[in-house]
């Protein structure tokens, strides 16, 4: 039996219902605007994963914002922009892992 792309785009809406769709937002120093983020798409996720390195993930996630926020880095521990990378995924709750509710754990 074939399955439409259709029926694979509900399931995974319904699949993901718990994330949030809003974008991440930072506030810049000096009074810049904010730098805000959407959340990636399928292609920039899949794209994300396979890159393997702290600057092809930012590029990847900042687009257009990339240099805006390269500069804030220089001075400052990889931990920092592994940060970033971390609290972007973390707003948008991007993770597999989740309590079931009545399950064990909830």
């Amino acid at each position: 039996m074939a399955i439409s792309f259709d029926d694979l785009v509900q399931r995974a809406e319904k699949r993901n219902r718990h994330k949030v769709k809003t974008p991440f937002v930072m506030k810049m120093p000096n009074d810049e605007p904010d730098l805000v983020v959407e959340r990636p798409d399928a292609v920039k996720s899949m794209q994300f994963e396979e890159t393997s390195t702290a600057i092809g993930q930012l590029r990847i996630l900042l687009g257009k914002d990339f240099n805006r926020v390269w500069e804030l880095f220089r001075g400052q521990d990889i931990s920092v922009a592994t940060m970033l990378i971390s609290q972007m995924w973390e707003h948008w709750d991007d993770s597999d892992i989740r309590v079931v509710e009545g399950g064990k754990g909830a």
